[in-house]
């Protein structure tokens, strides 16, 4: 998997079918006696079979919400994610491929 090929970041194009789109949804106000940023994002996962759309998405969520330990350190980046709900079942698009979603509230410093 590859941002551009198969990941998608605040997009959702009609090709290929099989693919993982991550979208901002913005975010919580500030607070201001924390300079961190409080973001959400939505996860999106698509295929043309339903199971294999379920099975990703479960995968992604298992990464990303971890109740034992919600610290994730990526490229140096610190944060803290959680999941708003579990992933479901979005839709079937215009061409039967399962679109299954969560969102994710994130703490993370400011860039």
């Amino acid at each position: 998997m590859a941002v551009g090929t198969d990941i998608f970041l605040d997009a959702r194009p009609d090709q290929p079918d099989d693919l993982v789109a991550v979208f901002d949804t913005g975010g919580y106000p500030a607070q201001a006696v924390l300079p961190d940023l409080r973001r959400t994002v939505q996860i999106t996962v698509r295929s043309k079979s339903y199971a294999v759309a379920r099975k990703k998405i479960w995968q992604i969520f298992s990464l990303l919400d971890r109740p034992e330990n919600r610290f994730i350190e990526i490229n140096n980046r610190k944060m803290v994610a959680q999941a708003m709900q579990p992933p479901l079942l979005l839709e079937r698009d215009a061409n039967n491929r399962g679109v299954f979603v969560f969102n994710l509230a994130v703490w993370t410093s400011r860039d």
